[in-house]
């Protein structure tokens, strides 16, 4: 646990910091219109992955980490599941393009080629998730890298070609998920793992798994984004190139939550919930709620300044918005773990049901909150719905598991041990390493 969490945060620090240098990128060189616009398309299409891609993510973590089948058998299974479902999401994907831009999207730069998007991100997902699943996490951090600085490499090549357009950051992004794609399945070959099914079996017992999982995953999606799509529907695509610098600050935080969650997801799941696996689970939380708070104020007092500092003089509207945006992080924060115990455990459908409690409650008062206060009032509609969802969540856990919150929320003496020997065996590791 302890080794995998330590790289696993430290790659997390890497893919931050090139994900960060995207964004200013993207603010600098396409200034608020067309930032607005990158974020419209790449926005849409994630709408329709996520609505879609049947939660095979968590399922093939799940199915990889429990063992009972050969890495094989669950590749042939993955391959099947992309097939059928990068064929109808990019068909779905091609309906809401023209749905959503209508005439308007041939004068938008990328709108069209962001159909590309569904394919290759669900191809690289399906890869990290494998190799996830299997345990593979020195591949699977090295791959999450890549995505990142592949996509910034991607950025400065077209710049480099003097090409500095929405089209052309959404073909970098498309570009960055094929390369992750094709080192990942180089990863599993070398451990054996590819193979085509024979015969050709559907996965059913993992869609299953995945349609139950899928309800927290959606509900949180929807949540997180419903802020994003109320102003992409409501507004000028300037207002969302301000919000989404507003939330390059704050996703500063948000993927080292998601990379906890997605090592405590397989390794719960294979402890089970005995005491080990659950003492191990809420260690994850604990430990996760202190970072974010040390993260987070000090991101709220410095980031209305940095916006400007960091983005340009042309982006002074985001700073009305940075604290509300981070400030949503934190319960963003615990419920994403709380959903990857709750699936660790089987129980998906439950953090499902918390996390449509809050989509709904965002569907209903952002809209609103628009329309009286702008891009200020769905930022503050988002810290409600979803501190809404993590209430409730935090009270499936507890009817299912009993304990003090105390237990689940506030750092022990022996979680402070822990970090220390970790911390400790972390620099004997980098001595040894520089001493070689």
């Amino acid at each position: 646990m302890s080794a995998v969490f330590s790289a696993s945060l430290v790659v997390t620090l890497v893919v931050e910091a090139f994900t960060f240098i995207g964004g200013v990128l993207a603010a600098r060189l396409l200034l608020p219109d067309g930032r607005g616009q990158l974020a419209a398309i790449v926005l849409w299409q994630m709408v329709v992955l996520n609505l879609g891609s049947a939660g095979i993510e968590d399922a093939l973590a799940y199915f990889g980490a429990k063992g009972d089948e050969s890495r094989r058998t669950i590749f042939g299974r993955a391959l099947i599941a992309f097939v059928l479902l990068a064929t109808v999401l990019s068909a779905a994907s091609a309906a809401v393009v023209a749905v959503v831009f209508g005439d308007g999207g041939a004068a938008v730069s990328g709108v069209w080629l962001g159909i590309l998007i569904v394919p290759a991100w669900l191809a690289s997902a399906i890869t990290l998730a494998l190799l996830r699943g299997f345990h593979l996490f020195a591949a699977w951090n090295t791959l999450r890298a890549l995505n990142s600085l592949g996509y910034v490499a991607a950025i400065l090549a077209f710049l480099v070609a003097g090409v500095a357009t929405v089209g052309s950051f959404v073909a970098a992004l498309v570009v960055s998920h094929i390369v992750v794609t094709g080192a990942g399945l180089a990863a599993l070959a070398r451990e054996g793992a590819l193979a085509w099914p024979r015969p050709v079996e559907f996965p059913r017992d993992v869609f299953a798994y995945g349609l139950r999982a899928h309800t927290s995953h959606v509900g949180r999606f929807m949540t997180t984004r419903l802020d994003e799509i109320v102003i992409s529907l409501m507004m000028a695509p300037a207002a969302l190139g301000f919000y989404v610098v507003a939330l390059t600050l704050a996703k500063i935080t948000r993927p080292l939550v998601q990379t906890i969650a997605d090592v405590a997801l397989p390794r719960t799941a294979m402890a089970g919930p005995t005491p080990q696996g659950l003492e191990m689970f809420r260690r994850y939380v604990r430990l996760t709620g202190v970072m974010m708070v040390a993260l987070c104020v000090p991101l709220m007092l410095v980031g209305p300044w940095l916006v400007e500092v960091i983005f340009g003089a042309a982006f002074q509207e985001a700073k009305t918005v940075v604290v509300p945006v981070v400030l949503a992080t934190l319960p963003f924060a615990g419920k994403t773990m709380l959903a990857s115990g709750l699936k660790a455990f089987d129980r998906g459908v439950d953090a499902g049901k918390c996390e449509l409690a809050g989509t709904v409650a965002m569907a209903a008062s952002a809209p609103l909150a628009a329309l009286t206060y702008g891009i200020v009032g769905v930022a503050w509609a988002a810290v409600a719905s979803q501190t809404l969802s993590f209430l409730m969540m935090s009270r499936a856990l507890n009817r299912l598991f009993p304990a003090r919150l105390t237990d689940l929320y506030i750092p022990q003496a022996r979680d402070w041990a822990f970090l220390m020997s970790r911390a400790t065996a972390l620099a004997a590791t980098v001595v040894r390493t520089a001493s070689r």
